[in-house]
């Protein structure tokens, strides 16, 4: 049944946590194929999530039938200035050769902590890594090209595919 045996997967059954469910696609979308082929109707899902993750996945298994309290557990915040300093000077004068972002979050709060107003400028001649397609479109839409986007939304296949990029 599981589609991925991942580090996380493997972790989590290590400390006994059960896992029902793991999809094809790491994402809502994929969570929500997997439930249409089975009757969740007035079944109870609880979805801990970030205080600005999106409605896609509670609006969809409510279509599909279920019970479903989404809750935020955490805030996604920017840090402290004096926690990040040294590494903005760092940035600066040492210019990586790729990106990466692993969520939308991740690249909004970096423009707003370099205070970039032209993301395009900024990122040109740069390689840039998306974690996944919202990521990659919320990249996309500041007309910054993403080079580098796994098949598959885990770390694991995030590192493959950046490696395979530089082979």
């Amino acid at each position: 049944m599981f589609a991925w045996e991942g580090k996380l997967l493997i972790f989590v059954k290590s400390i006994d946590i059960k896992v029902d469910i793991v999809p094809y696609d790491f994402s809502a979308k994929g969570l929500l194929n997997y439930f249409k082929k089975h009757d969740i109707t007035k079944k109870k899902f609880f979805i801990p999530s970030s205080a600005i993750a999106r409605e896609e996945l509670k609006a969809g298994l409510i279509e599909l039938g279920a019970e479903v309290v989404k809750t935020p557990i955490y805030d996604v915040g920017l840090p402290d200035e004096d926690e990040i300093e040294e590494s903005k000077k760092l940035l600066q004068k040492q210019k990586p050769d790729l990106f990466i972002f692993t969520s939308p979050s991740t690249y909004n709060n970096f423009l707003k902590i370099l205070q970039i107003e032209n993301a395009k400028n900024y990122f040109e001649g740069y390689s840039i890594t998306a974690i996944g397609p919202t990521t990659k479109e919320a990249i996309e839409n500041s007309g910054v090209n993403v080079n580098i986007v796994p098949n598959t939304f885990t770390m694991d296949d995030l590192i493959d595919s950046i490696v395979e990029f530089y082979s």
